[in-house]
């Protein structure tokens, strides 16, 4: 079949440039719809919103041509998920006196942003508790001397007391009642 047999839509379809062109929007068709391309339109989109880069930073991070510093994803990373704390009412204080401090720093570097608000709000607890315990402490050993202190002093000097019975210092009427009770069990 030549051109001249061929009718008018199929002679226009036929023409080299109208050709071209639908077969680039059919092959585009079908490559937007594939899985391929939203599987990896959503890594581009988890990638920027979890990082807050650009889309380019993050294609060049998936095909591995660059790499952001470990230290600046670290700090995007940390820095989206206190935001996320502060905003669900999660955190003690505002997410900036958490970065100020230098412990918290270091324990951004070890764990999760989430575990290292956990961890160094139980560590400052337990610092307060056991600063409040050895105060209560003090406290306590002090309230025992002054009570030793406020106790009678014996009059005589403490000799020990014999656990048996002194008969020949007892009086009659003691000795009596010692003998009621000895005997009538």
């Amino acid at each position: 079949m030549n051109k001249q047999e061929l009718g008018p839509i199929a002679r226009a379809v036929a023409k080299p440039g109208l050709r071209e062109a639908y077969e680039v929007e059919r092959v585009c068709r079908e490559y937007e719809e594939s899985p391929e391309y939203r599987i990896g339109c959503e890594l581009l989109d988890g990638l920027t919103q979890e990082l807050g880069i650009s889309a380019e930073q993050a294609a060049a991070l998936l095909s591995g041509s660059t790499r952001p510093e470990s230290m600046e994803v670290l700090s995007r990373r940390a820095a989206a998920t206190l935001a996320e704390l502060e905003r669900a009412g999660s955190l003690g204080r505002p997410a900036g006196e958490y970065l100020q401090e230098s412990a918290f720093q270091k324990l951004l570097c070890e764990l999760p942003a989430a575990a290292a608000v956990r961890v160094f709000e139980a560590e400052r607890m337990a610092r307060e508790a056991g600063k409040q315990a050895g105060t209560d402490a003090e406290q306590a050993v002090l309230e025992k001397i002054r009570a030793r202190r406020s106790l009678p002093a014996p009059l005589r000097n403490a000799t020990p007391v014999s656990a048996e019975e002194d008969f020949a210092n007892m009086p009659s009427e003691e000795f009596e009642r010692f003998k009621q009770r000895y005997f009538s069990r």
